[in-house]
């Protein structure tokens, strides 16, 4: 009996994690690293008049990868990858590249033209917790760089 009820304390820890991040604001406070998720990286400087939704924990076993996504009036949108394998991201290399994070990230353009992806690793490839990427919606190129430069 004992154990169902520890286990039932673990699924609505999982799920107040999920459903109840916190509220948006100018500097979002990471999910707290553990054995449990990958060590996430966020926007410490928000672009004007964005928000950020509560993270959203993502994988089918521990370690999970954490993605958290911040959003504008105007429709633009950064999400921000942490530990989650981005595949192969279609889309053609536009020749930046740039620190983030202390990694080097490689900038891809999508056939739309308005949205953006830098990825990078922060550990050996296809190990848990390697992949890290940021994906831009709805910016030309300098303003989704400048936007970059918030990541930590």
């Amino acid at each position: 009996m004992r154990a169902i009820g520890r286990g039932l304390v673990a699924a609505a820890g999982v799920l107040l994690v999920v459903g109840c991040g916190p509220l948006p604001s100018p500097s979002p406070s990471p999910v707290a690293a553990s054995p449990e998720t990958c060590p996430e990286a966020a926007l410490s400087t928000l672009p004007p008049g964005f928000v950020a939704d509560p993270p959203f924990l993502a994988g089918a076993s521990p370690p999970f990868g954490v993605r958290r996504t911040y959003r504008d009036p105007a429709g633009r949108e950064l999400s921000v990858l942490s530990g989650i394998e981005t595949g192969e991201i279609a889309g053609t290399d536009t020749g930046e590249r740039l620190s983030v994070r202390g990694h080097g990230a490689m900038i891809k353009a999508t056939a739309s033209g308005d949205t953006f992806v830098a990825s990078w690793l922060e550990g050996p490839p296809g190990a848990p917790c390697s992949a890290y990427a940021v994906i831009g919606t709805r910016f030309d190129l300098p303003s989704f760089l400048q936007a970059l430069a918030g990541v930590r």
